[in-house]
């Protein structure tokens, strides 16, 4: 129970944090700054660990700032939480992302076969979304305050190759 409130409390969270063009990270790192092209945050917490991940397109130039940013709207959760209207906003878009994507009795299916294969409890989702209803602020605060701290980051920069052509091509190129 307490690993499902958790894993259900980053779904909000992530929510909060990088889903949607009202999330803090689209506001504060896209829109107010500029610093990323896009930006989003979401959970993943099967049995084991998982990952809470922060996703963002940018010119490598801003790398340095973009994680300045994030980092600050981080501690910012972890210093003086969510809002109630925030948290409210965001339990409402997890849970009806949720009912959405389970329409149908295949998409049912799945989601059962997942639910025990990556959360070890075959009724996970028939109570996910009771449990969405059940997440506080604190369990906001609480879960950021223990999981996105530094010495749990890994960060992974995917940039394109540059080619590598020898400088007599390159002079030929331009003839």
């Amino acid at each position: 129970v307490a690993h499902a409130r958790q894993a259900v409390a980053g779904d909000v969270l992530a929510n909060i944090l990088g889903q949607g063009e009202s999330s803090r990270l689209y506001q504060h790192v896209l829109q107010e700054k500029s610093l990323v092209y896009s930006i989003n945050a979401y959970n993943y917490t099967p049995i084991d660990n998982g990952i809470f991940g922060i996703e963002a397109t940018l010119d490598g130039v801003n790398l340095d700032l973009t994680k300045q940013a994030v980092s600050h709207d981080i501690e910012l959760i972890k210093k003086k939480g969510v809002s109630y209207k925030e948290l409210n906003k965001a339990k409402k878009q997890v849970e009806s992302d949720y009912i959405f994507n389970n329409q149908t009795t295949s998409s049912v299916a799945y989601s059962r076969a997942t639910d025990e294969a990556f959360t070890g409890d075959f009724n996970f989702s028939l109570n996910y979304v009771e449990e969405i209803k059940k997440v506080t602020m604190a369990d906001i605060t609480r879960v950021a305050k223990k999981y996105l701290i530094d010495s749990n980051q890994t960060m992974v920069v995917l940039k394109p190759q540059q080619p590598s052509i020898p400088s007599d091509v390159q002079k030929t190129a331009y003839l």
